[in-house]
């Protein structure tokens, strides 16, 4: 399946969604790889869920790691290769970054930031 999914729509990565249990997320790594794709994974809540994920190959690791990090665990991933891209809204054992960002960086002052947003949806 992944293999029509490759050809049909060609993309580079694959995301998977918390299915499956470890054998059969490694089964998607191997099958990612043999077919020159790059499997992401997406964050869990879960720090050995999200490890596991790093250590059996997943190219990238979407949202925030469940906090706080510790030097082994960055050194793992630092190690690893994997992409790291935690977002500003969902912070797995943190506080969300966003408003921190509106309030100190003030983006609707930023003309580039206005300029890519239609203002109905900067002002949410």
């Amino acid at each position: 399946m992944l293999h029509r999914y490759r050809d049909h729509y060609r993309p580079r990565t694959v995301k998977q969604y918390l299915v499956g249990n470890r054998r059969q997320r490694q089964w998607l790594v191997q099958a990612a790889n043999e077919l020159g794709m790059r499997p992401t994974s997406e964050g869990s809540l879960a720090l050995k869920l999200d490890l596991n994920q790093v250590m059996d190959g997943y190219a990238g690791h979407e949202h925030a790691l469940p906090t706080p990090l510790y030097r082994d665990v960055i050194e793992l991933m630092a190690r690893s290769g994997t992409s790291y891209d935690a977002t500003l809204m969902i912070a797995n054992g943190g506080p969300a970054a966003q408003n921190n960002y509106v309030i100190g960086d003030q983006p609707l002052g930023d003309a580039k930031f206005r300029a890519t947003r239609p203002y109905e949806v900067a002002m949410q």
